[in-house]
């Protein structure tokens, strides 16, 4: 058992499967379609027992909803809904022998119904009641010219030279795990325009986006920089001739103690010279001129 709506203006079509033709169930399907809608100005129907009963008319009144119905023995007074109710029926009868449920079958009539010009608007349901065609398995087939010349331009207009990953490249990926270090890895699959699975161990695999990847062409760059950054390093020296180690940063310490005996020896130097002090009378400023005032004698 089916209840059909549809759109006096787009002719845009609902059907639900139902196990009963009650007003309960009815209303329920109704007040399903006018969440995704919005409530209607008038509703037309027959008169079956469902839309006259009190229920369904209390239910009309609160929504603000005019209902008609149409006269007994002329259904060509709901002449959109019978005449759609025909072309369920032969949708149906020919896809009997299509694979799947009923429900399967009726989603895929009215998914074509809807993106189909009607005869009496030359418009598709779907162009009427979204203002734009539904996308189906044709879309995919012969692809939108006018959103790739779209695509092109706003990779154009937003400068810069777009970078790609191919699988199997050996590239340099942020390691969150110890402080913002890159970790070699291997380009693994793409899973999105800019993002990509990388293999860094046989048992870990990390999702990054291309700007938090580089490729090893310019990992000794990343790896001078890494070493630079690096905590441990510090810790390590190099072995003079006696055995002593010279730590790191024992020698920034003498650096350090060189730099402020120069210093110090460039300020004594300073002081030691005869340095020619200026006249007490010297004035630092010019001196200003006064002029008497000239009167206009009369």
């Amino acid at each position: 058992m089916f209840l059909v709506i549809v759109d006096a203006h787009s002719k845009w079509p609902e059907v639900f499967c139902t196990d009963s033709s009650t007003s309960a169930q009815t209303i329920e399907c109704l007040r399903t379609t006018f969440a995704r809608f919005g409530l209607p100005l008038q509703l037309v129907s027959d008169n079956a027992q469902a839309f006259v009963s009190d229920e369904f008319t209390r239910f009309m009144s609160v929504n603000g909803i005019k209902h008609s119905t149409s006269a007994p023995y002329h259904p060509a007074t709901n002449g959109l809904a019978e005449r759609f109710v025909q072309t369920l029926k032969q949708g149906l009868r020919a896809a009997k022998r299509d694979e799947g449920t009923l429900q399967t079958k009726l989603s895929k009539f009215l998914a074509s119904y809807r993106n189909t010009p009607h005869a009496t608007t030359n418009e598709s349901p779907a162009a009427l009641m979204f203002g734009r065609p539904l996308r189906t398995q044709l879309d995919i087939m012969k692809p939108n010219r006018r959103n790739e010349v779209l695509n092109k331009q706003a990779k154009m207009l937003s400068g810069g030279r777009e970078r790609h990953l191919q699988t199997g490249q050996e590239v340099m990926v942020r390691d969150y795990r110890r402080g913002g270090k890159w970790t070699r890895g291997t380009v693994h699959t793409q899973t999105g325009p800019r993002t990509y699975q990388v293999q860094v161990s046989p048992d870990i695999m990390w999702r990054r986006h291309i700007n938090q990847m580089h490729s090893r062409e310019n990992s000794t760059t990343i790896e001078r920089e890494q070493a630079q950054r690096d905590p441990e390093s510090d810790t390590q020296g190099t072995v003079e001739d006696g055995g002593a180690v010279k730590r790191p940063q024992a020698e920034r310490r003498e650096r350090v103690d060189e730099g402020a005996a120069i210093a110090d020896a460039i300020m004594e130097q300073a002081h030691t010279e005869d340095v020619q002090e200026p006249p007490d009378d010297l004035r630092r400023y010019p001196e200003r001129r006064h002029r008497p005032p000239d009167r206009l004698d009369l």
